[in-house]
């Protein structure tokens, strides 16, 4: 029952803004940011529509995950920061300025979070924290005087840029073999949740 309700309030939700913004009754979350109609058919107005408001929050437990156990307090705060600030002109910005399709910007938020905290993780560890029995003076970073850490950093970026890369590459073109990649534009509109899965609100 609870979940029927949530989908009558998504329903109205979606009629309220198309009412507003064009004749597309059940548009998803990622199209109503994504696509406009405008009666003489769909143009990309991405800036149209007001974009999420929690691409930094989000954007800051990215950035952090790498540096935990290696950071103090404040500069985890610096980290956040900054994530927040770049998480959210990836997912405005250069998403609009390249024009890649990435309607839940994973790109914006996991892989340039985590490519900055990863990087921010070899300028800020503070030795002190990962030090051991094995390794007393710990691993610390460019601001303890060590630049290899940043180096070390780097190199794992590039490493997991080009495995993913490749990999993603190599997912894609099984599946294009298998079924097709993109929905057709009629779907989209439709809605994914009606058109591919049968749901349909009485």
């Amino acid at each position: 029952m609870g979940r029927l309700v949530r989908l009558q309030r998504r329903f109205r939700a979606r009629r309220k803004l198309a009412r507003r913004y064009g004749n597309c009754s059940d548009a998803s979350r990622s199209e109503r940011r994504s696509l406009y109609l405008d009666g003489a058919g769909m143009v990309d107005t991405r800036q149209a529509v007001r974009p999420r408001n929690d691409f930094g929050r989000r954007g800051r437990t990215r950035q952090i995950t790498p540096a935990s156990g290696f950071v103090l307090p404040m500069q985890g705060i610096l980290i956040g920061i900054i994530a927040g600030a770049l998480c959210f002109w990836a997912c405005t910005w250069l998403k609009l300025k390249v024009g890649y399709d990435d309607s839940l910007d994973v790109f914006g938020e996991y892989g340039v979070g985590g490519f900055t905290g990863t990087l921010l993780t070899g300028v800020l560890a503070v030795g002190a924290l990962s030090a051991s029995p094995e390794l007393p003076g710990g691993v610390p970073g460019l601001f303890e005087g060590n630049p290899q850490q940043v180096v070390a950093e780097l190199y794992g970026i590039v490493v997991t840029l080009v495995w993913s890369a490749a990999m993603t590459f190599a997912a894609f073109k099984v599946i294009g073999v298998l079924v097709s990649l993109r929905v057709r534009q009629e779907d989209e509109v439709m809605s994914l949740v009606v058109s591919l899965h049968g749901e349909a609100l009485q």
